[in-house]
């Protein structure tokens, strides 16, 4: 069972997810306290975080892991072969042992949150490859939400705060 994680360094502390890595940075001095690489990958990814008590469960492109936060060792990691970018994530703490949900570009999984094992996965039929919003009821969710800004020809992804206006 997921445990709390009582440091009094860890409230000044932030985490940053990007490009296949999360870093723990110390917010006063702006120092790198960790860094943990989520898997040996070319290019980019966009990573999303859920921080609860004393874990960060991370989700990127093809793969998500659950990391300490009080010294970035990962815990465990899985393939997911459907995943896209961005993750949606959900902990559901009511389930024995945490279950949590992990959704992009068309597809929902279901992970063990302590050992990672995938439950299931769904690739909603007929409903195309677009971001995914989860909402789980009494559940820790992250949820990037995404705009679509129109640089020349092209569209780009944005991910958005909650509290930013769309």
């Amino acid at each position: 069972m997921v445990q709390p994680y009582r440091d009094d360094q860890t409230e000044r502390r932030f985490f940053v997810g990007t490009n296949y890595h999360v870093l723990c940075i110390d917010q006063q001095s702006g120092e790198v306290v960790w860094k943990t690489a989520l898997r040996d990958a070319v290019g980019t990814s966009l990573v999303s975080l859920l921080l609860h008590q004393d874990r960060i469960f991370a989700a990127c492109r093809r793969y998500v892991a659950c990391i300490e936060v009080a010294d970035g060792k990962m815990l465990w990691g899985a393939e997911l072969k459907k995943l896209a970018e961005p993750a949606s994530l959900a902990l559901d703490l009511r389930v024995p042992g945490g279950q949590l949900l992990v959704a992009a570009g068309g597809w929902i999984y279901s992970l063990e949150a302590e050992h990672g094992a995938v439950q299931w996965d769904n690739g909603l039929p007929g409903l195309g490859y677009e971001p995914i919003c989860l909402r789980v009821p009494g559940a820790v969710v992250a949820q990037p939400l995404t705009r679509y800004v129109t640089r020349g020809k092209s569209k780009v992804a944005q991910p958005l705060e909650n509290d930013q206006p769309l």
